[in-house]
């Protein structure tokens, strides 16, 4: 098996070429290398799920004050003004969105009501 020197078109290294008429040599190699590379990292990349988004925090829409009562309205995934809006009528008439389920709080507790839909939320506490 003669083995004579042959140069790659892209000049990636010298490869030999077998009596079989294969190409054998550093390229090769450097591909198995680099497929076993890419199935390396992608391995590693479905092992380890990725970062979820922090949690935030309600936002305090501020004060509203309904039958002589205060109460301090906090809204998430939605506009205080709408929040506002839609305390004040589940306060004065048990009003609520459609698609939004409501609870009373606790009567120990200083929470007076909870309404989400999905990951929208508001609520009223009283002060």
């Amino acid at each position: 098996m003669a083995r004579v020197p042959h140069q790659a078109a892209r000049n990636e290294g010298v490869l030999f070429r077998a009596a079989s008429g294969t190409l054998t040599g550093v390229s090769m190699r450097r591909h198995h290398v680099t497929v076993a590379a890419f199935a390396l990292v992608v391995a590693v990349l479905l092992t380890f799920p990725a970062p979820s988004p922090a949690p935030v925090a309600p936002v305090n829409c501020g004060n509203i004050s309904v039958k002589g009562k205060t109460f301090q309205v906090k809204a998430d995934q939605i506009r205080c003004a709408t929040a506002k809006k839609w305390t004040r009528k589940y306060l004065q008439a048990s009003w609520r969105p459609s698609g939004y389920s409501c609870r009373k709080g606790a009567s120990s507790s200083s929470l007076k009501f909870r309404c989400w839909k999905r990951s929208r939320t508001y609520f009223a506490i009283k002060r």
